[in-house]
Order: structure tokens, then C-alpha cells, then sequence
């Protein structure tokens, strides 16, 4: 994936996504993957979240099996996934 980073609200993020409803909005890291998502790979995504701590980082998956997704939920990860599941 091609990384690229830009300013929202005074920080620097890597691959900006602005989400916006009605008057407010909400920066986030974008994070996203085709492959299986394993530990590893959920581990590393956390990691770098919490290395950057500039905005809240959003993972897009094709499947977030339940026991990632609480690890993901733990560490401050947000995800959404093809079969709808998200946090």
C-alpha cells in the first residue's frame, strides 16, 4: 500500500481519513489490508497506532476474527471488515 501523510488539526498523519458528520469530524490513520489477518498482523497494527499516537488509527480487513477484534478493541484500534463486524 502506498503511504502519504498530510496535516489534520494541527498533526501530521499518515494516510489521512477524515470523517465527517454533520459539524463534526474525526481524523484517523488508515490502515488497510487484503490478507488473513493474524495475530502478527493485528500486533503490528497496534504497535504502530500506538507509536504514532497522532490520530486514532482505522483498519479496513476482509475478516476480523472475534478474539483479534477484542485485541484490537483493547489497544485503541478501530476496524470494519466485509461481514460488517466494527469497533
Amino acid at each position: 500500500m502506498e503511504e502519504w501523510s498530510d496535516e489534520i488539526e494541527g498533526r501530521t498523519i499518515e494516510n489521512p481519513l477524515t470523517l465527517r458528520v454533520g459539524r463534526e469530524a474525526m481524523g484517523f490513520a488508515l490502515r488497510v489490508t487484503r490478507t488473513r489477518l493474524s495475530y502478527a498482523l493485528a500486533a503490528g497494527f497496534t504497535e504502530r497506532g500506538r507509536a504514532a499516537r497522532r490520530a486514532p488509527t482505522l483498519l479496513f480487513v476482509p475478516y476480523v476474527p472475534a478474539a483479534i477484534g477484542r485485541h484490537l478493541a483493547e489497544h485503541g484500534v478501530s476496524y470494519a471488515d466485509a461481514a460488517g463486524n466494527c469497533h
